[in-house]
């Protein structure tokens, strides 16, 4: 299969918070595995900002993330109901269907929070060449030490499901995906270069 990859790990961003991320590009989706160690439990939260208009989950649930910095912003916060394994959020994007899969295995007690971005001035951000469109944050919530997060992000007529994922946030991990009736098994070691 022909893709490229990205892996960056921090230690530095919270004092003893290790973050490792990978992501993986194909020609039908995007694979993004986020690790994360802690040295004793906390919320961890896994949050992507999301241009595109995301479908209204059922038996979504009014929310506050409080007023702490990087939370304050958000807009109509709703948590989803429990779920395990792959949840699918269908979204459109410049009208074209469009679908992320996550993964609520990864940290105990997890759940998905769907909220908006604060809407977009007029100004243009430093390298922007157009006003930016409105957002929308997907945010997977878990009080532990250590994280799995895992998402699949597909747009147009793919069909891509998530299938079986192996390994914790300390070992490697693997994440079997299914794109248009071929099935790739991702191995992504805790040090090393991904293969597929």
């Amino acid at each position: 299969a022909s893709f490229k990859a990205i892996r960056a790990s921090n230690d530095n961003v919270y004092t003893g918070v290790k973050l490792d991320r990978t992501v993986v590009l194909t020609r039908g989706y995007l694979l993004d595995v986020f690790r994360v160690t802690a040295e004793q439990p906390r919320l961890l939260d896994w949050a992507m900002h999301c241009q595109g208009v995301f479908a209204d989950a059922p038996g979504a649930e009014p929310m506050d993330l409080g007023q702490n910095r990087g939370y304050r912003h958000f807009m109509g916060a709703r948590r989803l109901p429990p779920h395990t394994g792959w949840m699918a959020m269908p979204f459109t994007l410049d009208a074209t269907p469009a679908r992320a899969l996550i993964w609520l295995d990864g940290a105990p007690g997890a759940r998905l929070i769907v909220a908006r971005d604060p809407e977009p001035d007029e100004r243009l951000p430093l390298g922007d060449l157009v006003p930016p469109r409105p957002r929308t944050s997907l945010i997977v919530r878990s009080r532990t030490a250590s994280a799995l997060f895992v998402s699949l992000w597909s747009v147009g007529a793919a069909s891509v499901e998530g299938g079986v994922v192996q390994g914790t946030p300390e070992e490697d991990v693997t994440v079997e995906v299914r794109c248009n009736s071929k099935t790739h098994r991702w191995r992504l070691p805790r040090r090393g270069e991904v293969h597929v």
